[in-house]
């Protein structure tokens, strides 16, 4: 399983191996993914302060072998969170909504995953 190696990534892949479980050593297949994510202000107050945020999230995805793709495709999710409290509670926050739509987008690949056929 391959995806880049930034905190964004990583949980990508963690919730990858959570539905697939680990890559074992000289796997046939590999699975490269990547997610790219955009923040978007969806809730504005009457004083014009940002009441909730949401984060829509996109992961292309390539199965394949020695470079050659087998199948691709890719999934969209989104995740929310509330823009109030804290500047530590804000960033938690933002945190825990970026692991929720990681593992949204997993299961999405894990999904479409299923649904191939004729693989080896």
């Amino acid at each position: 399983m391959l995806a880049p190696a930034t905190a964004r990534g990583f949980r990508l892949r963690a919730a990858l191996e959570d539905r697939l479980g680990a890559p074992a050593a000289g796997a046939p297949l590999v699975l490269e993914t990547d997610a790219t994510v955009r923040q978007v202000e969806s809730a504005v107050g009457p004083t014009g302060a940002i009441a909730r945020y949401t984060l829509e999230g996109r992961a292309p995805w390539r199965l394949g072998r020695a470079g050659t793709p087998l199948a691709e495709g890719e999934v969209q999710a989104f995740s929310g969170y509330s823009a109030g409290g804290s500047t530590v509670a804000l960033r938690a926050a933002a945190m825990d909504a970026e692991t929720r739509l990681m593992a949204q987008l997993a299961e999405a690949i894990v999904a479409r995953l299923l649904l191939l056929e004729d693989l080896p």
